[in-house]
């Protein structure tokens, strides 16, 4: 059985949320409540699903919206063991975990 590694998996939520965020009429700081609620959502549903899948907690909180897009920042990521790391410390220990 494949191993199911978590930062493959947000690499995969964040590209999801990208198409999803395209859909949306983005126009910098005209953009409406509604729209920005919606990302909101989208991000709160997109971090559900990854606590759901792989039992990790991931947060961007540094998400702004420049010009026409979304900017979803660097992700934190917070184990069960309650450790924060970044996306990168997580795919160092994924990739060198024996067990």
């Amino acid at each position: 059985m494949a191993r199911l590694y978590a930062y493959k998996c947000i690499q995969a939520e964040e590209r999801k949320l990208q198409e999803q965020f395209e859909n949306l009429p983005i126009n910098g700081r005209k953009t409406t409540r509604q729209t920005i609620k919606r990302i909101k959502e989208l991000k709160l549903d997109a971090s559900y699903r990854l606590a759901q899948k792989c039992n990790v907690m991931v947060s961007w909180h540094k998400m702004s919206i420049q010009g026409q897009r979304v900017v979803l920042g660097e992700a934190s990521i917070i184990l069960p063991d309650c450790t924060i790391v970044g996306f990168e410390k997580l795919k160092e220990i994924e990739l060198n975990y024996k067990g």
